[in-house]
């Protein structure tokens, strides 16, 4: 139990914390939609993943128009 305390409490702060150590080592990072790119794809990229839709799996809806 300690370790999900510590994941509800700590996740934002830890995180931007790893983010930011890894921007200052010229690391790469890169802004997913979720599910959408493959975690192989970014850490072969030597980069770090950083989810844009806050863990929410929602139905991203596309339209197109036609004239």
């Amino acid at each position: 139990m300690s370790y999900y305390n510590f994941v509800v409490t700590e996740v934002h702060g830890f995180r931007i914390k790893e983010l930011d150590d890894h921007k200052k080592q010229d690391g790469k990072e890169v802004g997913t939609f979720c599910v959408f790119v493959p975690d192989e794809l970014i850490l072969a990229a030597g980069a770090v993943g950083v989810g844009l839709c806050a863990g929410i799996l929602a139905k991203i809806v596309c339209t197109i128009a036609v004239n």
